[in-house]
């Protein structure tokens, strides 16, 4: 018996490692065999393992998955992945993808490394956490003006220094996504 397995890249194993860490179910759908799609995932540190898998039977794998709400993210590379992709919350190609893989998914990994996907995970969170800031911040500036409004009479001009300098406030605070975001799994 002769098996083949493709080397693993050290990235994959740190992307992989990131996402566990993170609470994020990493989940292996493959049409490979058994034995060889069971030893990658051990190595990789993925527990869940879909092997032997038809192209049609990965995208009823996602519809599966994304019962209950969940959001499902499928990361493919071959026209077999092209349904899965299409199907999942958010499909991801590999730019060394197929055509197909690539035109029917949501955005695609330019350098074919999973810790770009990792990276972006840590970007979205820095997002959202920026984003419901500025907007706690701005329905406080303008909950203060109308119940100060209320109880003094608080002249035009005055009022609006205070919103609109509250609204240069928010697009400073959203500025600091420009900086960039210190991780253990940059490796760049």
């Amino acid at each position: 018996i002769i098996a083949f397995v493709d080397e693993l890249k050290e990235t994959s194993i740190d992307a992989i490692k990131y996402f566990n860490e993170n609470n994020i179910e990493t989940i292996m759908v493959t049409g490979d065999a058994t034995n060889t799609a069971n030893s990658v995932a051990k190595k990789l540190n993925i527990n869940k393992v879909y092997a032997n898998v038809l192209p049609e039977e990965k995208s009823k794998i996602v519809t599966k998955l994304k019962t209950n709400n969940n959001i499902v993210t499928f990361v493919g590379d071959g026209i077999n992945d092209a349904p899965a992709l299409a199907n999942a919350n958010l499909g991801i190609a590999m730019n060394s993808g197929t055509d197909l893989a690539v035109e029917v998914a949501d955005g695609i990994l330019m350098r074919n490394n999973l810790l770009d996907l990792a990276y972006t995970h840590k970007v979205s969170k820095k997002l959202r956490k920026v984003v419901i800031q500025n907007i706690f911040f701005a329905l406080f500036v303008v909950l203060f003006l109308v119940v100060t409004n209320l109880f003094t009479n608080l002249n035009m001009p005055l009022a609006v220094l205070i919103h609109e300098g509250s609204t240069v406030v928010v697009i400073l605070s959203g500025l600091r996504l420009l900086r960039p975001i210190k991780t253990k799994i940059n490796k760049y």
